[in-house]
């Protein structure tokens, strides 16, 4: 890190008194020092001005920092919208229209950004099986705050199985998996395809079960909250054998487990709606001519004020007053008279802008035709500028006007003399055009500017807790809603201080692995994976570990833990090989990498307890719990890879249980040749971890 100097080093005094200690030696003559003398009252004036240029020049003005910040990679996080996932409760329409909106309680408003489309089935009921028998969890399924393991808690899940019970045999069937994450480590998220087990889904017919064809599972096998798409036969329909009772049914089970954890569910749901925390003042729609007509359904569209544009081999033109009806929730206009004035390239040659009635009287600007111009703009909340889109009128005295698109840029600073772009500034609230060196600038015109998408989003208020979104309205219907989870992703733009923060961390955030140290950070965020931890030990190969040092120098080992709820956990070969992979984009070309699965020894006990009271068995038994707890395998959040067994170590805990005045004796021993015996205690290999074997304990009351 470069150490500034400062330069702000002296303050008015100290100028003041540096400037008369120079007198005698440029002006001999002068001898009078004091206030009232004039040169002094200059050189106080000077002194004053000198002050404040240093305080200046000596910090660094935030626009100069975040300007440094981009230099570096690094660019200030914009503010997004949050996401909720809503469930009907009851009637479920057969569409929604873009624009449909809910409301929370204190009038944040989510927007359906793309129409709904519903499914023609529902979930009927959804069974487990096992080796006793089918077990109802449909309540548990679609009740918001319950789980359910659909194959069990244990790994071993030979015999068990989901099923899940619709109305409808259909060729394609999508459905909303909602999952619980309750495990101490997290899963890191995938960055592609992937999952830590295999589930097989089948479908019912008349003869048996059929394999389904996976369209799409955004839940890695039930990982993840997300949906599932599965894809059936023809020959689809009831069955009664292998299934709860007669019925349309469809069944998982784990073909592969994994090494880690087993999935759990908290829901499963069909035609789930999902909207975003926006509130849209203007947008755009871009359609197709045909048959000389076009169709819109937006609910903004149809409350809103809306303007009709053309194009054609020139770019767009409006239409003044265009004729339109709206007819069974459809807005409707009829084109055919503009028939042959259109672009005929297969691409949308109409677009209707539509916006509210208060943004209409701010929809269009006008022009000086001057470099640099800025127009005042500030609604009612954070503007999103990826969704900020502007169009500008050619000179009116071109031979054919037309309206050209303007894209928005973070920095005007980065365009070209011909582009043409235009900025938004947050802080000042205004949008700003070019000057014709950076940013081409708008001819001059009357209300040649025209704004025509622009939302407005809450940002990380707009996470709505669950429960907040009852009903989802469109232009002339509700539908009442429940809201199972609380709304996700919402952000507010980030501060300056925080980007540099950031920035510092992500200086610390290798890429690269060169020290051990980097090889265990990088390989504990293998993508997809539950690791608990990982050692990575230099010069060590666990196949051949008495090799000879010259044989092991460009050798790095990663002794690698999963978490699960096994007592031992051991990675299986999957598990190790997404590690490998994953770290073979940041080891060293002159390393090579090995994996390997942790080594339980097993330490046994044996130890005689002095006690001060008569409570021996209680003393017995708080000394036996606290042994094993020492040998945890997750204790505080990092394994004990390789860490020695020392006797002292086990004595003192016991000596501070309530109830032991002394450990008369204590003696250890590993099952492993491996571990080495030492005067401190066990000595284990370094991608080894020690957990308890036997534990035998006597008492004697004093």
């Amino acid at each position: 890190m470069i150490n500034l100097p400062k330069l702000d080093d002296q303050n008015y005094n100290e100028i003041v008194e540096a400037a008369k200690r120079r007198i005698p030696v440029i002006f001999p003559e002068w001898t009078d020092f004091n206030e009232h003398d004039p040169g002094i009252t200059i050189i106080e004036l000077f002194a004053w001005l000198k002050e404040m240029q240093q305080y200046t020049l000596d910090r660094i003005p935030d626009a100069a920092r975040e300007a440094m910040l981009l230099l570096a990679g690094t660019e200030r996080r914009k503010p997004a919208p949050s996401e909720v996932s809503l469930v009907f409760d009851g009637e479920v329409p057969e569409r929604l229209p873009a624009g449909s909106v809910a409301l929370s309680a204190d009038g944040t408003e989510f927007t359906l950004t793309a129409p709904f489309e519903s499914q023609r089935f529902s979930v009927k009921s959804v069974f487990m099986r096992s080796a006793d028998g089918y077990v109802d969890v449909t309540g548990i399924s679609s009740e918001p705050g319950t789980v359910f393991y659909p194959f069990g808690a244990d790994l071993e899940c030979t015999g068990r199985y989901l099923y899940i019970c619709v109305d409808a045999p259909l060729s394609k069937l999508t459905f909303d998996i909602m999952t619980e994450d309750r495990c101490e480590v997290p899963r890191n998220a995938y960055s592609g395809d992937g999952a830590p087990r295999d589930i097989v889904w089948e479908y019912s017919t008349r003869s048996g079960f059929k394999s389904c064809t996976v369209v799409g599972d955004e839940t890695h096998a039930l990982s993840f909250p997300g949906r599932i798409t599965l894809g059936t036969g023809s020959d689809f329909g009831e069955c009664a054998e292998e299934a709860p009772h007669t019925g349309i049914w469809l069944r998982a089970r784990v073909e592969y487990s994994g090494c880690e954890d087993m999935p759990l569910l908290s829901g499963i749901y069909t035609n789930t709606v999902k909207l975003t925390q926006k509130r849209r003042e203007c947008a755009f729609a871009d359609l197709l001519i045909k048959d000389g007509q076009i169709e819109l359904d937006d609910v903004l569209a149809l409350n809103g004020e809306r303007m009709l544009m053309l194009r054609d081999c020139h770019g767009w033109f409006d239409i003044p007053e265009p004729e339109f009806q709206l007819k069974d929730g459809m807005l409707r206009y009829d084109l055919s008279q503009y028939s042959g004035m259109t672009a005929d390239d297969g691409k949308p040659n109409a677009r209707v802008v539509f916006c509210t009635g208060d943004f209409g009287n701010r929809i269009a600007l006008s022009s000086n035709g001057l470099s640099s111009q800025e127009f005042a703009f500030d609604p009612d909340g954070t503007v999103l500028t990826e969704e900020l889109r502007i169009m500008v009128m050619d000179r009116s005295d071109s031979e054919f006007p037309r309206w050209n698109e303007y894209s928005y840029i973070d920095d005007l600073g980065l365009a070209g003399p011909y582009d043409r772009v235009f900025t938004y500034d947050e802080d000042r609230r205004v949008i700003a055009f070019g000057d014709n060196e950076n940013g081409e600038v708008p001819p001059v015109g009357s209300d040649n500017i025209l704004i025509v998408s622009c939302s407005l989003t809450r940002g990380a208020s707009g996470n709505v807790s669950a429960g907040n979104l009852r009903a989802v309205r469109t232009a002339r219907n509700e539908y009442p809603v429940r809201q199972y989870s609380a709304g996700a992703g919402g952000r507010d733009r980030e501060g300056l201080e925080a980007a540099l923060r950031r920035f510092r961390y992500e200086l610390s955030d290798c890429q690269r692995a060169v020290s051990a140290g980097d090889y265990r950070r990088l390989a504990l965020k293998t993508p997809g994976l539950r690791v608990a931890d990982v050692r990575a030990i230099p010069f060590f190969d666990p196949d051949d570990q008495y090799a000879p040092p010259e044989k092991l120098r460009g050798i790095m080992t990663l002794a690698v833990l999963p978490y699960s709820r096994s007592s031992y956990p051991v990675p299986d070969e999957r598990f190790l090989s997404a590690v490998r992979k994953h770290m073979e984009k940041c080891r060293l070309l002159t390393v090579e990498l090995k994996t390997c699965a942790p080594l339980y020894v097993r330490v046994n006990i044996s130890a005689e307890i002095v006690c001060g009271t008569s409570e021996v068995a209680q003393v017995r038994g708080s000394a036996e719990k606290l042994l094993h707890g020492m040998f945890s395998v997750y204790s505080g959040g990092r394994s004990r890879f390789g860490e020695p067994v020392r006797e002292t170590d086990l004595i003192a805990a016991l000596c501070g249980i309530e109830g032991v005045l002394t450990v008369k004796y204590l003696r250890i021993s590993a099952d492993r040749p491996e571990c080495r015996r030492t005067s401190s205690g066990i000595q284990i290999p370094p991608h080894a971890i020690a957990c308890c074997g036997t534990v035998e304990l006597t008492t004697a009351e004093r």
